[in-house]
């Protein structure tokens, strides 16, 4: 806020570039609160119960995850940024301006990270008092020097967006060694450490896993009594339904091993991957650049709701919606391909015949997942899309 008022006194186009700077921005703040938060929370209670040990291993687990998240934030600023703005603007005022603004946000975003590490470890630890003071004197900071830097007062010379970054980063960077400071001197609840300054390595408790288990033990337990007259009934779920919702046989399907290649690797990393394979080919047959493509796979893949059932254990239903965008990917490649080849009055068929083989690949390997519930909803998908493509206002746009 306080850059754009300056901003605002340079041009437009600066403006312009301040306001794509903007989610970027959001970007790096939700990152970094979202990690704060959680060791607000646990930090919290861990003190309340009076275990140090754990206390500790959450501030150095913090402060791994602020580590990791800040090296991805520079590999952008090195890489991303300058495509990012290309893609926005063609306007060269806004593209360089907002390039030379948001790579120093991005490659000085530490002091940002630390800032909120340390204002986290403090309200934790009840000194919000020296939380706010960290806030306030690094808010200050920026404000007094945003003009100096922008306009160039002082005999300074004046460096416009470049100006308004670097006035930001001096800002968060003086809150950060500030807050270092209290919570290496007043803050005793915390002992910092090297070897709490690592990643404890724990599994994600899958309660839904252990209900699965109590739910399939009864034809489990008969078909290992009779091999010969295995169960396809159980009354341990519901009201009672068929087994093939909870225990599948996989008998003489030759499909098994390439469903398992897909799934190579540890779990749940490769139902990620899966996913962002599938939103990457999405995003592909829609039109898009490549880069738009990256970022559209990573919105689809690491959504909230994934996170959610992967760590209550709906297994199958995270593949399940692993192959979604695959199967659409499929469906639109193969519908902009005919459309295309029909108005060009070429060839249809090679391109049709690849797309149809990437839809009947991806549906068999959906519905395998054993999830109806999702199967259902992509029918729902399809079906929408169908109506849409067969509108003539949509077949005058694929043109």
């Amino acid at each position: 806020m306080v850059d754009s008022i300056y901003v605002s006194q340079i041009s437009e186009s600066a403006v312009t570039a301040l306001s794509l700077a903007f989610p970027i921005q959001n970007l790096q703040i939700g990152f970094a609160v979202g990690i704060g938060v959680g060791i607000n929370s646990l930090l919290s209670k861990s003190l309340g119960e009076r275990d140090q040990e754990a206390a500790n291993r959450t501030a150095g687990n913090g402060f791994v995850l602020m580590f990791l998240c800040t090296a991805a934030f520079m590999l952008f600023g090195m890489f991303g940024v300058r495509p990012y703005y290309e893609m926005q603007s063609t306007v060269a005022e806004t593209v360089e301006g907002g390039i030379a603004y948001t790579r120093i946000c991005c490659l000085f975003i530490l002091g940002s990270f630390m800032q909120i590490y340390c204002e986290r470890l403090l309200q934790s630890t009840g000194r919000t008092v020296l939380s706010m003071i960290t806030q306030g004197v690094g808010a200050i900071t920026n404000i007094i020097l945003d003009p100096i830097f922008i306009f160039g007062w002082f005999g300074l010379p004046a460096m416009g967006m470049a100006g308004a970054a670097i006035a930001t980063v001096i800002g968060q960077w003086t809150g950060a060694v500030l807050g270092l400071y209290f919570n290496l001197k007043r803050n005793h609840d915390v002992q910092f450490g090297r070897r709490y300054v690592k990643l404890d390595g724990k599994i994600v408790n899958q309660s839904d896993i252990a209900s699965w288990k109590g739910m399939a033990n009864e034809a489990v337990t008969d078909n290992a009594a009779h091999p010969e007259d295995p169960t396809a009934w159980t009354n341990s779920m519901f009201g009672g339904m068929p087994t093939t919702a909870t225990i599948d046989s996989f008998d003489g399907d030759w499909t098994d091993a390439i469903y398992d290649f897909f799934l190579t690797g540890k779990r749940p990393a490769s139902y990620l991957l899966l996913a962002l394979i599938g939103g990457f080919l999405l995003m592909l047959s829609l039109g898009t650049s490549k880069v738009m493509a990256v970022a559209g796979a990573i919105a689809i893949a690491f959504c909230s709701y994934n996170m959610q059932i992967i760590q209550v254990g709906h297994n199958t239903k995270m593949q399940a919606i692993a192959y979604f965008p695959w199967v659409l990917a499929g469906v639109i490649f193969t519908y902009r391909a005919a459309m295309r080849s029909f108005a060009k009055k070429s060839h249809w068929l090679p391109q049709t015949i690849l797309g149809a083989t990437l839809f009947a690949f991806a549906l068999s390997m959906q519905i395998k997942a054993n999830h109806p519930q999702i199967t259902y909803y992509l029918a729902i998908v399809i079906i929408q899309a169908r109506c849409i493509w067969c509108g003539p206002r949509y077949y005058r746009l694929t043109l």
